[in-house]
């Protein structure tokens, strides 16, 4: 079974209902596609910015509610380490890193609409639901 990580931008994507994100969701069984707590960390971050902020963190609660969870483990530490060491990391793609090396210690592949952050990183497998 394979299991498709969502990056923060594919989540976006879902929670404003574009480029047939959710659909894209729904045809694949609940149980391969997950998100990363850095994700979700980095959605609850992006509320600071909205009108209200409480009510889009509700709605990205409500988003998150039946998705499988993945938490940041000392694998995905010790892959970031890997990539880091691979090709390196700076202040503004440390996250990137992160998130990737996240989705290489799951054996999974990232799903992100910003495919050219991620194509430097080896061994990571990436999906864009929303090229069409």
């Amino acid at each position: 079974m394979s299991l498709f990580l969502l990056d923060a931008d594919t989540a976006i994507y879902a929670l404003r209902r574009v480029y047939g994100i959710r659909e894209a969701i729904a045809r694949r069984d609940p149980s391969e596609v997950a998100m990363s707590s850095l994700v979700y960390s980095q959605l609850l971050q992006g509320t600071l910015s909205a009108a209200s902020p409480a009510d889009e963190a509700a709605r990205i609660r409500l988003l998150v509610g039946g998705m499988v969870f993945k938490p940041y483990s000392r694998a995905a530490a010790d892959a970031y380490g890997d990539v880091v060491s691979a090709i390196g990391c700076n202040r503004r793609n440390a996250m990137d890193r992160m998130i990737a090396a996240h989705a290489i210690s799951l054996d999974a592949t990232l799903v992100t609409n910003n495919t050219s952050d991620f194509a430097d990183i080896p061994d990571l497998r990436l999906a864009n639901w929303a090229d069409v």
